[in-house]
């Protein structure tokens, strides 16, 4: 017999195995708790590979809606080059901020903006600005669509594995807990003296 036959005989044997231990099974040596456990673990299955596709058609959709809205951001803002008119100086709420000057088609235009750890005064910087012309945050990146929908992808995925394995942890714990009951049962019938034993 070679190796591979081996190896095929004994995959058939767990499939005849897996197959006679489900909740379908007419073996009348397989209780209520097992067929309970058996139809948990096959509804935890289904679930499984149900998750899959509905976590990426979520993924999908969460990176299409930020796709766009980063796109109208993108399309509404536009950016000009201010000078850092004093040292920045940190706020309440511990952000950096610093006074900035640009030009605009009204004249110049001053206006206490947020800035990184590495500006300092007389720099010039990137400042966005929104239709009406104040200083705004800059848009976020493409990149930002895209780890949204994975993080909604994963959240799902995540979500339906630990749903399914407490609902089969718990499962097993009820079956054990009423085998437990039943050979305990069953132990106290067999030690039960008989009339010939009185």
């Amino acid at each position: 017999m070679t190796s591979s036959t081996f190896r095929t005989d004994a995959v058939f044997a767990k499939i005849l195995r897996w197959w006679r231990c489900g909740p379908w099974s007419t073996s009348p040596l397989m209780r209520w708790p097992d067929r309970l456990a058996s139809a948990v673990r096959l509804i935890a299955a289904l679930v499984m590979l149900v998750s899959v596709p509905v976590a990426g058609a979520l993924g999908t959709t969460a990176y299409t809606d930020d796709a766009a809205l980063i796109r109208a951001e993108h399309a509404q803002a536009r950016s000009v080059e201010a000078l850092v008119l004093e040292r920045p100086v940190y706020t309440a709420a511990h952000l950096r901020q610093a006074p900035v000057r640009w030009e605009s088609a009204s004249g110049p235009v001053e206006e206490t903006v947020p800035v990184s750890r590495t500006v300092a005064q007389g720099e010039r910087i990137t400042v966005w600005l929104d239709e009406s012309g104040k200083a705004v945050g800059a848009p976020r990146s493409p990149a930002a669509a895209v780890m949204n929908g994975i993080g909604v992808a994963a959240v799902v995925l995540v979500g339906a594995a630990l749903s399914t394995w407490c609902l089969v942890v718990l499962t097993d714990r009820i079956v054990a807990y009423r085998r437990g009951v039943e050979w305990d049962r069953e132990l106290l019938a067999m030690r039960r003296p008989t009339q010939g034993e009185r």
